[in-house]
């Protein structure tokens, strides 16, 4: 015994494929949504925080699409490019030098200088070139080499200074500190302070913006299947 069901009309397979370009389309969208949802969330976290805006742009997104875009599978990933420092100031807790060693923490002059950071090439009066840097928290070797040499100065229980003289030449022949736009001779100025430890608030709640992303992607899922 046979029934009759009835006929198709039109490419069953191009049908389906249409579907699932347009099911996929809302998913892509759904699941791009939810990460910058959560890459803004993470963001206004650090700018609550004052942490500045390098931190707050380093939370960036990458996304996958699937093959041909066509994947009902796609997904996203909110990701740190200074996961250290966020991680650290997620969870908080004390940060103390290696070996006994010092924390080495940039001073406006060394930030005006660039020694804030690790250059890859140095101008003739010792700044760093723009656009040929990349973030790092002090450049001590790099104050050496500007400098004929830097002075230490305990200044309490676990605290020091590192102190360039005015007498002491640069490889630019610069030997005065700008100071409010002028000069002003015979000046030593403070480049890093040296500490053994520092104390970090936790300011980040990464759990509280993870689980903002699952009830935000059900959520989001949930209306572009309907």
């Amino acid at each position: 015994m046979a029934l009759f069901v009835g006929k198709v009309s039109g490419d069953i397979r191009a049908i389906l494929a249409e579907q699932q370009e347009e099911l996929g389309g809302r998913i892509r969208a759904a699941v791009g949504g939810v990460a910058e949802g959560v890459q803004a969330i993470l963001r206004a976290q650090v700018q609550a925080a004052r942490l500045g805006t390098g931190l707050e742009k380093a939370w960036r997104i990458a996304e996958f699409r699937g093959k041909r875009g066509r994947s009902l599978g796609p997904s996203a990933v909110v990701y740190s490019k200074a996961t250290r420092i966020h991680a650290a100031f997620d969870r908080g807790g004390t940060v103390t030098a290696r070996g006994g060693k010092w924390l080495a923490i940039p001073l406006p002059e060394a930030i005006r200088r660039g020694l804030d950071r690790l250059p890859r090439r140095r101008d003739n009066e010792g700044f760093r070139s723009p656009g040929a840097i990349k973030p790092r928290w002090s450049d001590i070797d790099g104050a050496r080499t500007v400098f004929d040499g830097l002075r230490f100065v305990e200044i309490g229980p676990g605290r020091a200074l590192l102190v360039a003289d005015a007498s002491t030449t640069t490889r630019g022949g610069e030997t005065e500190f700008r100071r409010g736009g002028g000069r002003r001779p015979n000046a030593s100025v403070a480049l890093f302070l040296l500490v053994r430890q520092v104390r970090v608030k936790k300011l980040l709640d990464l759990k509280a913006a993870e689980a903002a992303a699952q009830r935000m992607l059900d959520a989001a899922l949930a209306r572009a299947v309907e």
